[in-house]
């Protein structure tokens, strides 16, 4: 195996090959589970450069592009996109911006228990699902979750530019600039 990434229940490995599998025990709202090693067939056609995961969800970026898909519980929008008011997607669909753009550029992704987190390519970080986690309080009062990747900012507003490295707890995150 190239790669790994763990969730609370499940993980998710990376051949050298670039192939998908997850493994682990899994309990949807539907009440389906895997309790086995299978491969991720969505995906057996897209040569993927890292892999993240969440709690309860999975991300992985492109070598190509750097998208992202995401998928796994969305209860506060940690995929990315709109599950149609599903609690969950158990299929891999690409994480878009607010004008339902694929996310391009991203490097590196992870998660915590209800939110994601992704590095691009320039350095920049961009985060996405449970606000309270997100990096940085959104000022206007209004209290939804960010359904959509969206930049995190520095206390001055201005972009964070020079991460190098990022990780997740359940309830946070951190990031390494280029200073170390």
């Amino acid at each position: 195996m190239a790669d790994i990434a763990s969730g609370s229940f499940s993980s998710i490995v990376k051949s050298t090959e670039g192939l998908l599998a997850q493994v682990g025990v899994y309990q949807l709202e539907s009440d389906a589970q895997f309790q086995s090693f299978y491969r991720l067939q969505e995906l057996e056609n897209v040569v993927i450069e890292s892999i993240g995961s969440g709690s309860y969800h999975f991300m992985v970026t492109t070598a190509d592009t750097g998208n992202v898909y995401a998928w796994g519980v969305n209860e506060y929008q940690q995929l990315g996109y709109s599950t149609n008011g599903a609690y969950e997607s158990t299929v891999p669909q690409q994480v878009v911006t607010d004008d339902f753009e694929p996310l391009v550029g991203a490097v590196q992704v992870t998660g915590g228990n209800d939110f994601s987190v992704a590095r691009m390519n320039d350095g920049t970080l961009y985060s996405w699902g449970l606000k309270l986690r997100l990096g940085r309080p959104d000022n206007t009062g209004n209290s939804d979750n960010w359904d959509h990747p969206r930049p995190v900012l520095k206390a001055n507003g201005q972009a964070l530019d020079t991460i190098t490295d990022i990780a997740c707890g359940a309830f946070h995150s951190l990031a390494l600039d280029s200073n170390g």
